[in-house]
């Protein structure tokens, strides 16, 4: 059965600092399998892809810095050994949130390092992977009703 689902800031999928590419269209196309419309934005332009170090970090910094925006995207999945937002950067985050009564979810994944979703990297982790997607299906089944 197709789920009705009103558009807001929690429908989409948002790429990684490189650009939209197949794993977000993926990812898009298991959530439409799961009876979900799903949106999987570019937010960078077409045909713009990072391929620096230093353009990935300009650009997503350039989106980060969007503090409002960020905030009004509800749901966090984070992993506990994340080299590139360290757990006090995640406390500081969540710090932030309450200060400004922002209400938020955020889960924690024992182990999980940076990308720990991404099937092609070696940081990918098999069993955080499946509780943050079963996660991510409780949190929109809750909040798109």
């Amino acid at each position: 059965m197709q789920q009705k689902i009103i558009l807001s800031n929690i429908d989409k999928i948002i790429h990684d600092w490189d650009g939209l590419g197949e794993y977000e269209k993926k990812r898009a196309e298991m959530l439409a399998g799961e009876g979900y419309a799903v949106f999987a934005s570019d937010l960078y332009g077409q045909g713009i892809r990072p391929t620096t170090l230093e353009d990935k970090k300009a650009r997503s910094g350039a989106l980060y810095s969007d503090r409002d925006e960020m905030r009004a995207r509800i749901l966090i999945l984070h992993g506990s050994r994340d080299e590139v937002a360290p757990m006090t950067d995640v406390a500081d985050l969540a710090t932030a949130l309450d200060n400004d009564r922002v209400e938020f979810r955020m889960d924690i994944f024992g182990g999980a390092r940076h990308a720990f979703t991404v099937w092609s990297g070696d940081r990918y982790s098999g069993q955080a992977d499946q509780a943050s997607w079963s996660a991510l299906k409780a949190f929109l089944s809750q909040q798109l009703r």
